[in-house]
């Protein structure tokens, strides 16, 4: 299962429970049934808003998806850029 997931800094911001950006994914990975090895694998910020793409541990897109990602200003989590 892949999905994109999209937060606002403002969001992150003004938050009262501490949590960082990437706590706002994990929930809600974990909400719509991801497995546990499953997460984000790219993210980009654009006008205040932080936008995500994430995937179960099985159905990582390929690695010329991920690299062509990378060359349009994505953040790649190292581990997937192998």
């Amino acid at each position: 299962m892949r999905c994109d997931y999209a937060v606002t800094v403002e969001e992150v911001k003004n938050n009262n429970m501490g949590w960082c950006v990437f706590d706002f994914v994990k929930e809600y990975l974990k909400s719509v049934g991801f497995d546990r090895k499953g997460g984000w694998y790219a993210y980009k910020l654009i006008d205040g808003v932080y936008y995500f793409k994430c995937a179960e541990s099985g159905d990582l897109p390929s690695l010329k998806y991920r690299q062509a990602l990378k060359r349009d200003g994505y953040n790649i989590a190292e581990a997937y850029l192998q």
